[in-house]
């Protein structure tokens, strides 16, 4: 079934658009007003795109049924964001036995390793909103720890092994920088490993 769309002008305060929780937030638009797209539906209810409801006070935002997760607390976020702060690139190393015998993998904190056994999702989170906006050695650390989470430690290592700060985030015409590169490998491996 096809639904139609109507595009909506509403005046709305810019301070009422803080309070949106869910999805991509409207634009406010010149003189505060935000431009809602109202889906036609059989049952002619008045949702718009982006989880705003029209109610007798005007439009207010809506739960758009997703459950989110608990928050890390303070401290969890703290030694999540340390272990990638300022530390440098990520120690690599050699088993001598097991899953990985001889492949060069690298190697994560105890303290994080904890944090991410309690809260894996909100754990990889923090470490893709790190690998997105920190600094080129903290994003590349939170590329590795996040890899090596995931249970691919000879990704990481090989991630050390070719990092160069320098060229992190140059991007050469008709390719990506390596930051966008690793970031969207690392959100392949989430997906496909169903734990982002």
């Amino acid at each position: 079934m096809k639904l139609a769309r109507i595009c909506v002008w509403v005046a709305v305060p810019v301070a009422a658009v803080t309070l949106f929780a869910g999805g991509a937030e409207p634009a406010p638009q010149k003189g505060g007003r935000v431009m809602l797209v109202k889906d036609e539906r059989p049952d002619d209810s008045d949702v718009y795109r982006g989880g705003w409801v029209k109610s007798p006070a005007g439009l207010t935002a809506v739960d758009s049924g997703t459950r989110r997760e608990p928050a890390l607390s303070p401290e969890d976020e703290a030694t999540v964001r340390g272990a990638c702060y300022g530390r440098g690139l990520p120690p690599t190393a050699i088993p001598m036995s097991g899953k990985y015998a001889w492949s060069e993998v690298a190697l994560v904190p105890g303290a994080l390793e904890g944090v991410y056994k309690k809260h894996p999702r909100e754990v990889l989170a923090l470490l893709d909103a790190i690998a997105e906006g920190g600094s080129p050695r903290d994003s590349a650390a939170a590329i590795v720890y996040a890899h090596v989470l995931t249970d691919d430690p000879t990704r990481g290592a090989l991630i050390v092994s070719i990092f160069d700060a320098r060229k992190y985030d140059d991007r050469q015409p008709g390719f990506s920088s390596p930051r966008q590169f690793l970031l969207s490998e690392l959100r392949k491996h989430l997906k496909a490993d169903k734990r982002g």
